[in-house]
Parts: structure tokens; C-alpha cells; sequence
């Protein structure tokens, strides 16, 4: 179950893959996705199984063209969306789709102005963020160690 969690974070080129992004995550990602009754038994478990990976799995930002600047890992904080609720989308004025290279333009960060305690911490968290677009393609981590992340699944390693 693990290895097909990872494949569908990694962007894998599989088949499977693809089928699972078109016809049963669609927009979504896979921490939000509901059970439509589209999917197979396996989709339901790995649906059951998804949240497991949560704190092995981060995103490294290459070009911001992948990683969703709510709903995906990439911060230490974990999934921002989390941190302030759907309010801080209005409140922020930033849609859950948005990629990070929507945002972070020129080096900076593009915010809307918010007076909520809430949003203003979330904001300072991001912008101390160490972060600097290059090329490449964003790509998903496994935590390996304490501070060690690696692109690669190894089934042997996850116990």
C-alpha cells in the first residue's frame, strides 16, 4: 500500500498512475480526495491507509510548478491548509489550487494584507522559509532519518 501511495505522490509515469489522477483524484490531492464509489476495493483501503505516510512524505521545491501551496507538504509546518482552515484562502486571497510559482515571484512572496493573528503567524512562518526556485521539477521526499530525504521508495526501508 505504501509503494502505491508513493507512486501517486511521486508523479510516477505509470499507467495506474495516471488513471487514478484522471478518473478518481481529478483536481484534488490524494490528502483530500473523497471515496466516490468509482474506485476498486484497493482504491477504498489505500484511501483508508493515505494519512500513514504523512509524516515521512515532504515536497522539494524546484520550480513551484508541481507543489500546491496549501494543500502539499513542502513547509516544516506541515499542510498550511491545516494550520488556518479554508478561511485563510479568503483571508489570504490565495485559491487551494495555487502552486507555489504563482506566489513567489521574484523572490518574494505575493500575500494579501490580513489584520487575524492566525494568518499573520502562518505568513511569517512562510516567508522565513528558506526558498529559491530553480530549474527542475518538483519532486516528493521520504524521510529516511531524522533530517535525511531520499526521491526514492525502498520497501525495505519503511519498517
Amino acid at each position: 500500500m505504501l509503494k502505491l501511495l508513493w507512486c501517486l505522490f511521486s508523479n510516477s509515469h505509470s499507467l495506474w498512475v495516471h488513471w487514478v489522477r484522471k478518473y478518481l483524484i481529478r483536481d484534488e490531492v490524494l490528502w483530500d480526495v473523497k471515496d466516490t464509489g468509482l474506485g476498486s476495493w484497493v482504491w477504498w483501503k489505500l484511501l483508508s491507509v493515505r494519512q500513514l505516510p504523512k509524516n515521512f512524505l515532504r515536497m522539494e521545491i524546484k520550480d513551484g510548478s508541481l507543489v500546491r501551496f496549501w494543500t502539499d507538504i513542502w513547509h516544516p509546518k506541515g499542510r498550511l491548509i491545516e494550520l488556518t482552515g479554508e478561511i485563510g484562502t479568503q483571508k489570504v486571497g490565495i485559491r487551494r489550487d495555487t502552486t507555489i510559482n504563482d506566489i513567489y515571484v521574484d523572490g518574494r512572496w505575493r500575500f494579501r494584507r490580513c489584520q487575524d493573528p492566525l494568518i499573520q503567524g502562518m505568513i511569517q512562518d512562510v516567508e522565513r522559509f528558506p526558498l529559491t526556485l530553480s530549474s527542475g521539477r518538483d519532486e516528493a521526499l521520504r524521510r529516511r532519518g531524522t533530517d535525511d530525504y531520499i526521491s526514492r521508495f525502498i520497501a525495505s526501508e519503511t519498517c
